[in-house]
């Protein structure tokens, strides 16, 4: 278990949000050179150590985070973990490694980030990836390709007492890959929230609809294999 000092704009990666990554990422990163460039908490680079990852870099700037950091490598004995205060722009401009995987969470309300993706294209071996995680919606822009994207903390579920989950999954301007994306990304949230005491059938139904349009019902067994 790791711990922090309360600092501002300090937020670990929700539980259910790194679960999500590292399903994407494969479980596994045995071999793989990470790089947690807004390291904060360490949740996500600690992770990534304890699933065999080659090396993780770890970079923050805040000293008291740093600090904690420091400690929670010693604490957990990670021998393949490599940590440094400083800034994470600052860092990547003067990067000269190549990594599998780089975790981008930068402070909320900053804009780091158009900056930061054309610094990072040379800094990844020909099969790497960037994970983003940002508080707004954003945009890679041309030479990126989005693998998988997701969404949570603000999108907003409803749960009837019947057990009856509503949730917007878009709005009329996203294109349809977008919709879908989202789609499974709601329910595979909504399958692995089924309790391991639960029985029988745990998706009796589902249903599609704009706003204020009608309802048009899906079947339970194939949404089940969209979400796979």
């Amino acid at each position: 278990m790791i711990e922090f000092p309360d600092a501002e704009g300090l937020r670990p990666t929700p539980d259910r949000v790194r679960e999500t990554l590292f399903n994407w990422l494969g479980q596994t990163l045995y071999g793989k050179r990470c790089l947690d460039l807004f390291a904060g908490s360490g949740a996500l680079g600690f992770e990534a150590a304890s699933r065999g990852a080659e090396r993780v870099v770890m970079v923050e700037k805040n000293h008291a985070v740093f600090k904690a950091l420091q400690a929670n490598a010693r604490r957990l004995g990670c021998a393949n973990v490599a940590q440094y205060c400083a800034d994470g722009l600052e860092f990547a401009r003067q990067e000269h490694e190549r990594y599998d995987v780089i975790f981008l969470d930068p402070p909320f309300l900053s804009n780091y980030l158009p900056g930061l993706l054309p610094l990072l294209a040379g800094k990844l071996t020909p099969e790497g990836v960037v994970y983003v995680e940002c508080g707004a919606a954003f945009e890679a822009g041309a030479g990126w390709q989005v693998v998988k994207r997701a969404k949570a903390g603000k999108v907003q579920f409803r749960v009837e007492k019947a057990g009856i989950v509503h949730v917007p999954v878009g709005k009329a301007s996203f294109d349809e890959n977008k919709l879908v994306d989202n789609a499974k990304a709601v329910l595979e949230s909504v399958l692995k929230a089924k309790p391991a005491s639960s029985k029988g059938k745990y998706l009796k139904s589902a249903t599609v609809s704009t706003t204020m349009g009608p309802g048009v019902k899906m079947d339970p067994a194939e949404v089940e294999k969209i979400a796979g």
